[in-house]
């Protein structure tokens, strides 16, 4: 005579992506089996699945980061068992390997090159490698930076060092970034000064406005085109940096900023001003005139400038400042980084 099945055992459940797959062990004399799931442990359940042959299921459709309780019954012709013991999991999302960053830069210094890069969605840390050849092989340099942003130290002058970073999570290492090159050097005898003053000597508003004045004491002129100026401060947020150039004689609109990530003294990040080729030149004895830059948060929130490495309130003429840099042709012709 037939009975009412035996409730399932050893019903296990794992978790996948938006998913739970469960299995269980059959039961003697059932004909199928009916899934159960509840968003607390020990019910109410509501059924998700009936009429079941096999002893698994999947139940997809599922809110990642979510505890999902399950119970299977066993039924035949004479009826449906007591639900099984209870199992349980939480579907998360699967770890994929983070594409290689992008925008990867290398700026030579003196014995050093700086690089950065744009994040990787998804990364946890950065690898940097280096090679004397182009194409590698590379040998790594630095691991588990989580900074998007490296100086490597100690190069010798004159050599070209070939770069390449991959990012890092715990699925794995993307593929390496597109290759950046630089060679570092002694900085060049240079004919150029650059001067700042503080437009704003309040450290703790909500706007940061170094001005800028590059001269030319040489005999030829230099085009600004070749020239950028880099100011490093502190951010004191992860609110987006804006900014605009307020008014400079060489025109505003011939004048690009960008700002990038730095690890140094009292500096955080750093603003590039550059020229288009439209900016002109400065000639010899002459100097580029005003360039008036102001930084802003997207919120508008204060900075704290007190202790940031260009920054200086008691500088409000025009003086030679060598916390704040200046390339030519991408070699460092003044100042000091920090």
């Amino acid at each position: 005579m037939a009975t009412v099945p035996a409730a399932p055992t050893n019903l296990v459940a794992t978790a996948g992506e938006a998913k739970v797959s469960l299995s269980w062990s059959a039961s003697s004399g059932a004909t199928s089996y009916t899934v159960k799931s509840a968003p607390t442990s020990g019910g109410p359940y509501t059924t998700v699945a009936t009429g079941l042959t096999a002893t698994s299921y999947t139940n997809t459709g599922l809110t990642n980061g979510t505890t999902y309780y399950y119970v299977v019954s066993a039924n035949n012709s004479v009826g449906e068992s007591v639900n099984s013991g209870q199992a349980s999991a939480i579907p998360a999302a699967v770890a994929t390997v983070p594409v290689a960053p992008t925008n990867l830069v290398a700026t030579a210094g003196d014995a050093k090159v700086s690089l950065s890069w744009s994040a990787s969605s998804g990364a946890t840390s950065y690898t940097v490698k280096s090679a004397t050849t182009s194409g590698g092989p590379y040998t790594t340099v630095a691991t588990g930076l989580t900074a998007t942003s490296y100086i490597n130290t100690g190069l010798t002058n004159g050599t070209t060092y070939y770069y390449v970073v991959s990012a890092t999570n715990s699925a794995g290492e993307s593929v390496n970034s597109a290759q950046a090159s630089a060679v570092p050097q002694v900085p060049a005898a240079t004919s150029l000064t650059l001067q700042y003053r503080a437009g704003d000597t309040n450290a703790t508003d909500n706007q940061i406005k170094p001005y800028f004045n590059i001269k030319n004491n040489g005999t030829a002129a230099v085009n600004l085109s070749d020239l950028k100026i880099r100011y490093y401060f502190t951010k004191d947020s992860n609110q987006t940096l804006n900014s605009a150039i307020d008014w400079a004689q060489v025109g505003n609109n011939n004048i690009q900023v960008a700002f990038a990530d730095y690890t140094g003294t009292n500096a955080d990040t750093y603003v590039e001003l550059s020229f288009t080729s439209a900016a002109g030149s400065i000639p010899a004895g002459g100097q580029s005139g005003d360039i008036q830059l102001r930084i802003y948060k997207s919120d508008w929130t204060n900075f704290n400038e007190a202790n940031d490495y260009s920054f200086d309130a008691t500088k409000t003429a025009y003086t030679n400042w060598d916390k704040v840099t200046l390339y030519q042709s991408d070699a460092l012709v003044w100042g000091i980084a920090p």
